[in-house]
């Protein structure tokens, strides 16, 4: 077991190796520095028959600290032999951002032919239902990024939000113009239904809490004449 475990945490390490050779690359290609960047799965790809020395890992890595399970990149780096470099492709990054730096988000409406991000995820919503086989009476857009990996061609990743707060995620590209979007759903998270005329519980307006303030002390006012009254009579 323990010699087991050390092949494991030895093959660990290589792979992070390996993440760590890449990296500048890959921020050069993204246009981003990453201050973490560490390897959370990693799968071997199996070598082509004509190309034994090949090595080939498809991997996934955290880039945020405080983000761990959402700002990742999925990549998939390869070498043809041990003495030739790694060669990187990006099949996703996903940024975690806040609401505020999602206004700084590009997008071109020129290359895409929409003059908003929200009609062209109007535009591919039949193709990611029929994915699903499923329809949606919500399909609003609550994050995106560009693909930055192949700036000749449209490429978008989107987060909309659907029925019951459930979200898609959905990566879609446009190789040429005139040529249909490809669209292709990476995640989809149901929805958690409300119950029917359940209410949550929220803050009373000032004006509101006021009324009511003044109501109660109305009454009281009311009660304490009504008592002054009885024990003048008496």
């Amino acid at each position: 077991m323990a010699q087991k475990s050390q092949q494991q945490e030895s093959f660990l390490q290589e792979i992070q190796n390996i993440a760590d050779k890449i990296k500048n690359n890959v921020e050069k290609e993204l246009n981003q520095v990453f201050k973490k960047f560490q390897v959370v799965e990693s799968q071997p790809i199996a070598s082509e028959k004509n190309e034994p020395e090949r090595t080939s890992y498809s991997l996934k890595v955290n880039t945020d600290e405080s983000n761990q399970d959402q700002s990742h990149l999925k990549l998939r780096t390869t070498r043809r032999d041990p003495f030739s470099d790694w060669t990187t492709d990006i099949e996703e990054f996903f940024n975690a951002r806040s609401p505020f730096e999602n206004l700084l988000t590009s997008f071109d409406p020129s290359r895409t032919g929409f003059s908003s991000i929200q009609k062209l995820a109007d535009r591919i919503r039949n193709d990611v239902e029929k994915e699903l086989n499923k329809s949606f009476q919500v399909f609003d857009v609550e994050d995106y990024h560009p693909i930055l990996t192949d700036p000749e061609h449209t490429s978008y990743y989107m987060r909309v939000k659907t029925d019951d707060n459930g979200h898609v995620r959905i990566k879609t590209i446009k190789k040429e113009p005139g040529s249909d979007w490809k669209t292709h759903v990476e995640e989809y998270q149901r929805g958690k239904p409300t119950i029917e005329g359940e209410k949550k519980p929220g803050l009373e307006s000032g004006e509101r809490a006021r009324e009511r303030i003044e109501g109660k002390g109305k009454e009281k006012m009311e009660v304490e004449e009504g008592q002054q009254s009885k024990t003048a009579t008496a």
